[in-house]
């Protein structure tokens, strides 16, 4: 499940940077300077967390050492594959779909982030009351 996150990750910022620049490989360099840092950072932070339950005392916990283990090579496809099917495809890899995968800002988001911004204590309180 992480890895097709982190595909669809990957695949939408390329989607969004094959429209900002001419070249395939640009494109590729820029997804992978931003969501390519973000993915690979999440990643160590995930293969991280299952190596250390991996090192329970518990038995049934122990397994975790294997999924840190899939994250690993989760990591290096991620960092391999991808970005050769992105240099190889380039825009045919998102054949039929058509356009892009922009989106209009949210009014309801932007004005909740602003508020928060501005009354930090309420908007805790608000999140308290809630949850």
């Amino acid at each position: 499940g992480i890895g097709t996150d982190y595909c669809i990750l990957l695949l939408s910022r390329f989607k969004e940077e094959l429209s900002q620049h001419e070249s395939i490989a640009d494109a590729i360099i820029a997804t992978y300077r931003t969501a390519g840092k973000t993915v690979l950072f999440s990643g160590i932070a995930v293969m991280i967390g299952f190596a250390a339950i991996g090192l329970s005392t518990f038995k049934l916990y122990q397994s975790a050492a294997a999924v840190a283990v899939g994250v690993a090579v989760l990591l290096v496809a991620l960092m391999t594959l991808v970005p050769f099917f992105m240099a190889t495809l380039g825009p045919k890899l998102f054949w039929p779909a058509k356009g892009n995968l922009e989106h209009k800002q949210s009014r309801l988001w932007d004005a909740a982030g602003r508020f928060a911004f501005a009354r930090p204590l309420i908007a805790l309180g608000i999140v308290a009351v809630i949850t």
